[in-house]
Parts: structure tokens; sequence; C-alpha cells
């Protein structure tokens, strides 16, 4: 895997090195031998420190396991608030369905109403249990499919991330997107996630188990001056 990740020095650096550089103008010019050595040093700074774009390349084989592994956490993602919630509804529909035998069993008419409210509940949230089991069974199936093919091919993913746009290309996709087209990132179980603003929890992921750990902290630092952190929420169906 070849990554090469080059980061210039940041705007505050040249400042700092036009400051020194009038200072030992100020200082030194009695000393021409001692003037002329700071003005090179400071000379050197003023270089090194012009600011540039940043420039990170990242060149990914593919590898089955972690394909799979971003997939499910994509899929807990997308997931995650409704399962909460619907798991939150069967335990209401427990409580609500006993109230209702307590109430049927003392002969209350209201202990009927109860009941409908308790099955409603109970039948919502087993129609997306199983609407869940459903759909993921499906989409892994593909997924799974698509990583087999990939990596029978040898495949290798291109990631750039480039002042003005994010590139990803690989042997099924080639996209060139704006950074104005992504609603944020977010940050779970070391993997960066770039959520496209215009689609239902359609996003990149790149983990840094693929690339290392500091330029991953690059990669990061570097998103976070172009797209809003979305913290902890997520998509959910």
């Amino acid at each position: 895997m070849r990554v090469d990740c080059r980061t210039k020095a940041a705007p505050h650096h040249y400042i700092e090195a036009l400051f020194l550089a009038e200072y030992a103008e100020k200082v030194c010019r009695g000393n021409r031998r001692n003037w002329l050595v700071l003005r090179l040093f400071t000379g050197f700074s003023y270089f090194r420190a012009i600011p540039k774009p940043s420039d990170m390349t990242f060149e990914i084989p593919i590898d089955r396991e972690t394909a799979i592994g971003q997939y499910r956490l994509r899929l807990n993602r997308t997931f995650k608030k409704n399962l909460s919630r619907n798991s939150l509804n069967i335990i209401s529909a427990g409580v609500i369905l006993f109230l209702a035998w307590l109430m049927i069993s003392d002969k209350k008419n209201l202990g009927y109403i109860f009941l409908s409210l308790g099955l409603f509940y109970l039948f919502n949230a087993l129609h997306y249990f199983r609407y869940y089991v459903k759909i993921s069974r499906k989409y892994k199936r593909i997924y799974h499919d698509m990583v087999l093919l990939r990596e029978k091919h040898n495949d290798t993913s291109i990631w750039r991330f480039e002042s003005d746009v994010f590139e990803y290309k690989d042997m099924h996709y080639d996209y060139s997107i704006k950074w104005e087209a992504f609603k944020g990132y977010q940050v779970v179980d070391s993997n960066l996630f770039l959520q496209l603003a215009e689609a239902v929890d359609q996003s990149f992921i790149i983990g840094e188990g693929e690339i290392g750990e500091q330029p991953f902290a690059e990669v990061i630092s570097f998103v976070d001056g172009k797209l809003k952190n979305l913290g902890e929420s997520a998509i959910g169906y």
C-alpha cells in the first residue's frame, strides 16, 4: 500500500519568519558576517513556510475483512436510531399489555383500549425488525459479492483529499465531489465517514488501519476544516 501524505507549513509560520528576518536585520546590521548568517537562516524559514494546499493521496488494496467490517459498521450506523426506538416500543408494549391484562381481569372496559394500544406498538416494532432482517441480509449478500469481485481483480481504491474536491476511484466507480456536496463527517470506531448531503446515508469510509495512525489524524484535521462534525448523529431508517 502506498501512502502519500504531505502537509505544508501553516500560514502563521510565514508571518513569524518575516518578523524574524526584520529583527535580524536591525540587530545584526553592524556585524555583516552575523547578519548574513541570520539572513540565510530566516530566508530558509521564509521559503519553507510558504503555505501551499495539502496533498493527500492514498492507494488502498481491497481487503475482504476490512471492507465487510466497514459495511457492518455502516449498516449498524444507518439502522441504529430506529432499532433503539423499536426496542423501546417492544418494552412499552409489554408494559401496556400487562396493564391491559390487569384491567381486563378487573372487568374494566379501559383495559381493551390499553390492549389495542399495546398490540399496535408490538406489531409495528415486530414489522420493523422483520424489515431490518430482510433488507440487511439482501444488502450484505450484494456487498459480499462485490467485495469478492474486487478481490478477484486485485482492485485498489484511490483516495484524494484536495483543497476543493474529494476524489475516489476503484474498478466500479470514479468520483470527483466538491466539498459543498457533503453534509458532514463522523468518526466511528477509528473509521472516517464522509456523509453526502443529497443522499440517504450515502457515505465514504476510510479507516485508520488502512492508512496508518498519523496520516489518519492528518486527514481528520484536514476534513474538519472543510466539513461539519456530525458527532453522534446518524441517518436512520
